[in-house]
This record gives structure tokens, sequence and C-alpha cells, in this order.
């Protein structure tokens, strides 16, 4: 073979650089591991053909090779920090696929640092704006409301009409106006108390593991006791019901994280199958909870008997569940996380859940904001339908807008030491959107703020009230599956349980 076909073959075999790089990484597999393995398959596949070409006609490569080099040329002179900006784009790398945001909690924060608070950068391919700042990114939806969108996950495919987010704006307030009455509701306060008893057995539970396995691994914990209350909250199946094991069992099948790969017959069958649970469990909750609905499903049962027949409010209905109960788990886990890391914080709570209910909720619920400010609230994305200005950056149409939330809480004239940890700093104190917004802001907010931020400070009262503990094991954070910040998956620990105040 000539130096001319090595360099050939070299040429073409970089082109699966990006893929090799994105499918090697252990932070990138973590998050997205069915992409990971088709990218590593793909460019596995593609490399074979480069390499098999190269044995038996390497001069056949030559072409091909030409045509790569001019291409791997532009894609390095894209990924410069400073392409486009005499035209008006914000400094920052447009590199495909890059790795990094997915292995670095601080990547976004370092980002803005070294290119500003409007940075540019690639994810998965597309291009992309990065805001840092919450008056910024409230301002950009509030002008601009009309010519962006919320871009689609995608298992919003297997509901009738769509999810909630992504549904056509002549239909979404509609929808919205059904849901947020649901959530709104009396539910909440009818199944708090038995929440806290969900939580109390989950949490006796990691108790006799801890004692028999020496310590027990909080996350997977979290997850089974928050299936086990999401189910009671959103549809009145307790752990004991007939269908609650199936109910678990569906749910792993319909799995959001694995929509973009999963067979559409067999997810659209599990959808079926949970839609009749979930229409035999209204009908008995209409008899049996007239006047005090304990549950979501009970609510819709009995003030529209006819939104149990409507596919789009019971397909919303389950995969707002199924991605809460991601969600409030990570929130759950990174409240327990805080907690363990600062006893201070812990021993006070349990001091002022024994003087009061009252005064312990509000130590928890500021608890809860504190660390909704350090951790979990990551982002909110748009799409740019058209082309758009900001603070004097051009947006291009179709590019992806991330607004980093968790960047914005950080800003040291709203919260002074902002990287300390102090629920104090909620005392007393009413933030504007602009200040502080971890569950979003303007038409897409979210509407079960609320529901989170009780149902959470109910568990942080559980948890100091009735039981203590200790680490056993921890790591650094890193990106989950769920595509948030979360704790280390080594974090364990020793727990027992403490005489509760009479």
């Amino acid at each position: 073979m000539s130096g001319q076909d090595l360099i050939a073959t070299g040429v073409l075999a970089s082109l699966a650089g990006p893929g090799l790089r994105a499918a090697s990484s252990s932070a990138y597999r973590r998050v997205f591991p069915l992409d990971s393995l088709r990218l590593g398959a793909i460019s596995g596949v593609y490399l074979a053909l480069v390499l098999a070409m190269a044995f038996y006609d390497p001069r056949s490569l030559h072409l091909p090779a030409a045509i790569a080099a001019a291409v791997l040329a532009y894609l390095l002179w894209r990924s410069r920090p400073g392409f486009g900006v005499a035209s008006g784009l914000p400094l920052g790398s447009l590199q495909p696929l890059p790795v990094a945001p997915w292995s670095d909690p601080e990547f976004y924060a370092k980002q803005a640092s070294r290119h500003g608070e409007i940075f540019k950068m690639s994810q998965f391919g597309r291009p992309m704006v990065c805001l840092v700042g919450l008056e910024r990114a409230n301002r950009l939806l509030l002008e601009h409301d009309e010519r962006l969108v919320a871009p689609p996950l995608p298992f919003s495919r297997f509901i009738e009409g769509g999810y909630l987010r992504y549904l056509p704006e002549e239909t979404h307030a509609r929808y919205r106006r059904a849901f947020r009455s649901v959530f709104h509701s009396e539910a909440m306060t009818h199944a708090e108390p038995r929440l806290a008893e969900v939580f109390r057995r989950g949490l006796a539970a990691m108790v006799e593991e801890s004692r028999a396995a020496g310590s027990v691994p909080v996350k997977p914990r979290l997850m089974r006791v928050m299936f086990a209350a999401w189910a009671e909250l959103f549809y009145g199946i307790e752990a004991h019901h007939a269908d609650f094991v199936r109910l678990k069992d569906l749910f792993h099948v319909i799995d959001a994280r694995k929509a973009r790969w999963a067979r559409r017959g067999r997810v659209e069958a599990a959808l079926a199958e949970i839609e009749a649970i979930l229409r035999r469990r209204a009908n008995a909750l209409r008899e049996s909870e007239k006047g005090a609905p304990g549950s979501f499903l009970a609510v819709l049962a009995q003030s529209d008997p006819d939104a149990i027949s409507d596919r789009t409010i019971l397909g919303n209905l389950v995969y707002i569940m199924q991605i809460t109960w991601g969600d409030v788990t990570g929130l759950l886990l990174w409240v327990f996380k805080k907690l363990s890391d600062h006893p201070a914080w812990q021993q006070r709570l349990r001091d002022a859940v024994a003087r009061s209910e009252r005064e312990g909720r509000d130590l928890a619920t500021r608890i809860v904001l504190e660390t909704l400010r350090l951790e979990q609230s990551e982002s909110r994305y748009r799409r740019a339908t058209a082309d758009l200005e900001l603070d004097g950056f051009r947006i291009p149409k179709d590019w992806l807008i991330r607004m980093c939330i968790r960047e914005s809480h950080r800003d040291e004239h709203v919260f002074p030491n902002p990287r300390t940890f102090d629920p104090d700093r909620f005392s007393g104190r009413t933030l504007t959107r602009g200040e502080y917004a971890p569950f979003g802001a303007f038409r897409l907010a979210c509407i079960g703020e609320d529901v989170a931020k009780t149902v959470v400070a109910r568990f942080a009262a559980e948890l100091v009230s009735g039981f203590e503990w200790e680490v056993a094991d921890d790591g650094p954070a890193e990106i989950n599956s769920w595509v948030h910040n979360a704790p280390s998956p080594r974090f364990r620990v020793r727990m027992s349980a403490r005489p509760r105040a009479v």
C-alpha cells in the first residue's frame, strides 16, 4: 500500500471519530445506552468497510478521501469558537457530538465562563445557543413566544394527540386547564397521609436491608418507594392492589428513556393495557370516593366522566406519571444527599418537625427549594421557528435554544455565596421568575410544581423524624439516564430507625 493509499485510508477512517468517541464514552453510554450502541455499531461497520476497501482496492478510496478531507476541514473550521461571530452568532464550538456535556456536570458553567452568558454548541449534531440568566431567558420567552416551540421528545408519538407540553396551541390551553384543575384539587391533601405511610414503609424496608447487608443503595430503593407513592396519588392503586405489580411491569415497557428505539407495537399494546387498568380503577373510584377524591384519577372520574374515554387525557396521565416518577425520585435523592452532607440542617429539620408540623413543613419546603436551586432543575429547551435576535446575537431558524437554569440560579447578585447550601435564603423572601424558576415560566411552566414540592417536603420530614443514617459509600456526581445531574450511583447509607416523638 502506497503512502497516498495510507493517507486516504486514514482520512476516511477519521470520519468515524465523533461516533466512536461518543460510543466509547462511559458517560455517553450511561445517559444514552441505545444511541451509544448504535453509534458504535455504525462506526464499526463503516471502519470495517474502509479497511476492506483499503486491502482489496486502495486506489478506489482516493476520491472519497478527497471529499472526506473537505468535510473534515469544514467541520474543523466550523468547530472554531469564533465561527459565525462576524455574522452575529455567539462564541462557542459547534464540534459534532461533544461528550463533555454528558460527563461533566459543570460543563455549561465552564462554557459560560469562557465564552460569555450567551454561547453556542452542538447537541446530537444540531446547533444550539445556550443562555445563562433567567431575566434574559424569560425575556426571550415573552418576546418571541410565537416563534419558539418545545422540541418534542420521542415518547410523545405514542400518545394520541401528543404529550401535553407539545400539543398545538389551540388544544394545549384546553388540556392544560383540565390537568391544572386535577393537580390543584383536594386530591393531594386527601392523599398526603397515605403518601407519608408509603414513605415510612419504604424507609423502614431500607433499614431492614441495611441491617442485613451492612448498607443500602439509596437510588434504586427510592425509585421503588416513589413508584408506590405515585401509583397511589395518580391512580389510587396501592402496593397491595391486584393491578400494582402488572402496572409497574408495564411502566418499564413504556419507559420514556427508551422511546427513540422502542418498538411502536409493543409500547402501544402496553399503553392500551395501562389505559384498561385505569378505566377499571376509575369506575371503582367513582363509587368509593364520592366527595373526597384521594387520587388524580378519582378527580377525573368524578368531575368529568367523559375524560376517562379521552385517550389524550389518559395517555398524558400515564406519561406525566412516567416522567415525574424519574424526576421526583431524582429530587428525593438530592434531598437525601444534601441532608447527608449537611448534618446540621438534618438536625435542624428534625427539631423543627418535633416542635410543630407547620414549622417542620416550612423548613422542609425551604430545603427542597434550595436543593432545586443547586441541583435537579438544569434546563429548558426550545427550537426557533424563525431567525431571532437576543442581546445583539443572532439565533438562526431551526437552532435549538437551551436556557441554563442551574447556572442561572448561581447569580451571586440574587443568591450571595451561591454554591453554599443555605435553605434560610428562602426564609421570608419572595423571588420573581426572573430570579428563581426551577419549574419554568410562562405558558409551558410545570403545572405540578405544588405537588412536587409538597411530596418531597413530606418525604424529608418523614426521613429525619423517623430515621438516622450515615454515608457508607459515595462518589462524584454524574449525569444519569434521566438526563439530570445526580448523586453518584455508589451513594449508600447505613440506616437505623429512631423513636418518633409522641
